[in-house]
């Protein structure tokens, strides 16, 4: 049983990373703003877009080491994607 579920979440992640660099994402990070602003939008182009767009503002940010615990990058990411959200809305 374990073995099935390990291949199946395998199969998941492959299945993931294939729809990912499809869409011309580079990142998990990526991939993961685009889904969640489907969930919303349901306009692939819009999601896209704005995806590249909040994350743009926000690569430097998550390259720093231990970035979702480092206290100044909570503020930081959410200037940038408040602002980019107010832009398009």
């Amino acid at each position: 049983m374990q073995a099935i579920l390990t291949a199946e979440i395998y199969k998941q992640a492959l299945e993931e990373e294939k729809q990912r660099k499809k869409l011309g994402f580079s990142t998990p990070f990526e991939f993961a703003v685009y889904e969640e602003l489907q969930t919303v939008r349901n306009d692939e182009d819009s999601s896209k877009n704005l995806t590249n767009a909040i994350f743009n503002k926000v690569k430097e940010e998550t390259k720093i080491v231990g970035w979702k615990l480092h206290r100044r990058s909570k503020p930081s990411l959410q200037r940038s994607t408040w602002k980019r959200k107010c832009k398009d809305i």
